[in-house]
């Protein structure tokens, strides 16, 4: 059988192919073999394709091995099959994959599951690809685990999936991994979580990100941040948004911070609203804002603060008001502080008063000067106390006024001591009115004089009397 040539071979046909005995077959050359029609190779039986060795299986053209039926692959051996050469697998079609074995699948050599097509992969039965082991898994081709179907992808073991390169995670789909299950999700790895395109991160569903732990969490990058959902933020355990970097906290949009619970906020670590944006702080309701603790409000820094509108400036309660550091209160703009509600105002702490600069304190306005204590009056300096505007000095009251050192009262400017009204000067103590300077009592106005009492008067001094004018020594 040997002598005859590969065209005469070609010329007994199908029929004269058949009647060889297996082990004439298992004689040809490797030249004869390559020699048979495609025809002629689809007329093997099983039992003539499986004596073949594996020099004659690898001489096959890819066209001769396309030829072939499911029924003869299916009868190689696991041996048999690794002979063929990878662009002989990549011949194969689905419905020749699909005869197969469990067993044939188990054993084929990584090089020659790349060969394979993505569409032959996905065409797999659940029985065969459940049959590739997770080194197996490890070595397909990113092309191919991008073309395996979302019941694939669900039905990898957790050893599958861990077994995959952060390259093949990249490669996953947002179908495939909408498809992933709580517990595939709970085993991954955080680089691979990691590895994730922006779109399969907005695929998962806000179930499938509630699952995720802590550390996991933590190991998103912050572009997957920002390509989280609404949906999804609002999902997260308090101890998941705690976990966050913060890279992952600046990356947050405004839409996902509007869509945050008010017990998300209010259990956020004092320090983590501190590192949203300014844009992201602003797009807090006032119903949001409210939650925020005193000590959360401290953190904030005078440019996040600054970007608040004048509306959400009113929600905060005075508890976390009063907690904001001295010097980011200090950066509000005039119309932030003017919008302040005096019970806001009347709770500000001596060290957040001596941070306010004149203009600030002009800010805060006539009404809202009225509601300090003394002890926040006290607590101004002298300079701060010259830049209040004369309306707001006629509106203090006369407990305020008296309460002043005398030092600050004489730091107040002549044009101020002309605004004092009738009703202010009772407030004034002797000890105060001693002190005045001459121009300073010269630029009281008549009826500021008239209502100095008898005790008051008596405390002029010689020398301030002598500057007084005549007409109004005579009272």
């Amino acid at each position: 059988m040997r002598v005859l040539s590969s065209s005469q071979w070609r010329a007994l046909g199908t029929a004269g192919l058949a009647a060889p005995e297996t082990d004439q077959l298992a004689a040809l050359t490797t030249q004869q073999v390559a020699g048979l029609n495609q025809p002629q190779v689809a007329s093997l039986e099983s039992a003539d394709l499986a004596a073949l060795n594996d020099s004659q299986l690898a001489a096959l053209s890819t066209g001769q091995v396309r030829a072939l039926g499911a029924r003869q692959l299916a009868s190689l051996a696991t041996n048999d099959l690794n002979a063929l050469v990878t662009s002989q697998f990549a011949a194969l079609n689905s419905i020749q994959l699909a005869g197969l074995s469990t067993t044939q699948i188990a054993h084929l050599e990584s090089q020659d599951l790349r060969a394979l097509s993505s569409a032959s992969l996905r065409a797999l039965s659940t029985a065969q690809f459940d049959a590739l082991s997770s080194d197996q898994m490890s070595q397909l081709t990113t092309a191919q685990i991008a073309g395996l179907s979302p019941t694939q992808v669900r039905g990898l073991s957790m050893t599958d999936l861990n077994a995959f390169s952060t390259a093949q995670f990249a490669a996953l789909n947002t179908r495939q991994i909408a498809s992933l299950t709580t517990q595939q999700l709970t085993s991954l790895e955080s680089q691979d979580l990691r590895a994730l395109t922006t779109a399969a991160v907005r695929a998962m569903s806000a179930e499938q990100l509630a699952v995720l732990g802590n550390d996991q969490m933590a190991q998103r990058s912050p572009s997957q941040v920002a390509a989280l959902g609404t949906a999804h933020l609002r999902s997260l355990e308090t101890a998941d948004l705690n976990a966050m970097t913060p890279a992952q906290f600046a990356a947050t949009g405004s839409a996902q911070v509007r869509g945050l619970g008010l017990a998300q906020l209010a259990e956020l670590e004092s320090d983590n609203p501190r590192r949203l944006t300014t844009a992201a702080l602003r797009a807090l309701s006032t119903q949001q804002l409210d939650a925020l603790s005193g000590e959360q409000f401290g953190q904030l820094t005078g440019a996040q603060l600054a970007a608040l509108g004048t509306a959400q400036m009113t929600a905060p309660g005075t508890a976390q008001l009063v907690g904001i550091a001295p010097q980011a209160l200090a950066g509000l703009s005039s119309g932030q502080l003017a919008d302040l509600r005096t019970a806001k105002a009347g709770a500000l702490t001596t060290d957040q008063m001596q941070a306010l600069d004149s203009a600030d304190l002009r800010a805060l306005g006539s009404a809202n000067l009225r509601a300090f204590s003394t002890t926040q009056l006290d607590a101004l300096s002298g300079e701060q106390l010259a830049g209040l505007c004369t309306g707001q000095v006629a509106a203090l009251m006369p407990e305020q006024i008296g309460s002043l050192g005398t030092a600050d009262l004489n730091a107040l400017l002549p044009t101020q001591f002309a605004a004092l009204t009738a009703a202010q000067v009772p407030g004034l103590t002797t000890a105060q009115i001693a002190a005045l300077e001459v121009a300073d009592l010269r630029a009281f106005t008549p009826a500021a004089l008239r209502a100095l009492s008898a005790a008051q008067f008596d405390a002029v001094t010689p020398a301030q009397r002598g500057a007084l004018p005549t007409a109004l020594i005579v009272l």
